[in-house]
């Protein structure tokens, strides 16, 4: 293959750790650097189907987006969050991380070691469904960051769930939130791969405070009460692509993730719908919007574009 792979932990001041699957141009970067974050209840693999399946043989075998960008000359990272994919401490009874600690301790974490790795200044942010939301909080909160992203692309990304269709009442209400909130009660955590609602496991705190974002109109932190909206409402976040599928009737609802734009006050932010009513020739769900057969062809040239042009 014409990109090379390693794999690492980041040990975390706190306990457990991140872990960084590196790819990257075999004959080196030609561009600037790019760090994938995923969505609640995954992993990285997201960003890379076919190492995680093994069917990785050769160019014409990749349809995922990270091994496209590192074989456009982009040095890539693949984080996966505390207690997810290859992270540890896995979620159990007990443990008491949230996503707090990913705002405050994992992004930043994550940020350094990457720039580190690369030795670049900037490195662009790529981001699927919650993911997002928790990289705007982090932006939100630590202003100094911001120089260090050159720009952002938000795939299915949404803060509260209100399109209040059928599907998104029973997928989010229903299923998440109510029958969620007792079954993270019994277990002590969530266990939605076992239950095939997603999949890795989440810390109980993480699902606890996913639910009351997004219940809560107020964007604020559950242990400080730093208000996350109020921080972006002069603006600040960097460049940002906000994408939606227009298939996506639940997860990642179009109306939503346009509200999450605005949401995230004054910034250099389009709105791109992924379907059929914009010449594409399939209507991309939240997660097929990373992996159908057809990105290749209609998603990733977007997001690349999109890089491009904050290159300088």
């Amino acid at each position: 293959m014409a990109f090379d792979t390693s794999f690492r932990h980041i040990p975390l001041p706190k306990g457990g750790s991140l872990h960084l699957t590196r790819l990257g141009p075999s004959q080196g970067a030609t561009r600037l650097p790019v760090l994938c974050w995923h969505d609640i209840a995954a992993s990285g693999a997201i960003f890379w189907k076919e190492h995680v399946r093994g069917t990785a043989q050769s160019e014409a075998d990749i349809h995922s987006l990270a091994p496209w960008l590192a074989l456009r000359g982009h040095e890539v990272a693949i984080i996966d969050q505390r207690g997810h994919g290859l992270a540890t401490p896995k979620p159990s009874r007990g443990i008491r991380f949230d996503q707090s600690d990913v705002i405050v301790e994992e992004i930043p974490t994550a940020l350094s070691a990457w720039l580190q790795d690369t030795g670049a200044s900037r490195t662009h942010v790529i981001a699927h469904g919650w993911g997002g939301v928790l990289i705007a909080a982090h932006l939100a909160r630590t202003r100094e960051n911001r120089r260090k992203i050159a720009s952002q692309v938000y795939l299915g990304t949404r803060r509260q769930a209100n399109a209040a269709n059928a599907v998104q009442k029973q997928m989010i209400v229903r299923r998440w939130i109510q029958y969620g909130s007792l079954i993270r009660g019994i277990y002590g955590y969530m266990p939605a791969r076992q239950l095939r609602w997603g999949t890795d496991n989440e810390y109980a705190g993480n699902h606890r405070q996913h639910v009351r974002w997004l219940k809560d109109d107020k964007w604020q932190d559950e242990r400080d009460g730093f208000d996350y909206g109020r921080a972006l409402i002069r603006g600040g976040l960097p460049p940002t692509l906000h994408m939606a599928g227009n298939g996506d009737e639940a997860f990642g609802h179009s109306a939503d993730v346009a509200r999450f734009r605005d949401e995230c006050g004054p910034h250099q932010g389009e709105f791109r719908l992924l379907g059929t009513p914009g010449g594409l020739s399939h209507d991309y769900g939240h997660d097929d919007l990373l992996n159908h057969e057809r990105c290749q062809h209609e998603v990733y040239p977007l997001i690349e574009d999109w890089l491009q042009e904050y290159e300088y």
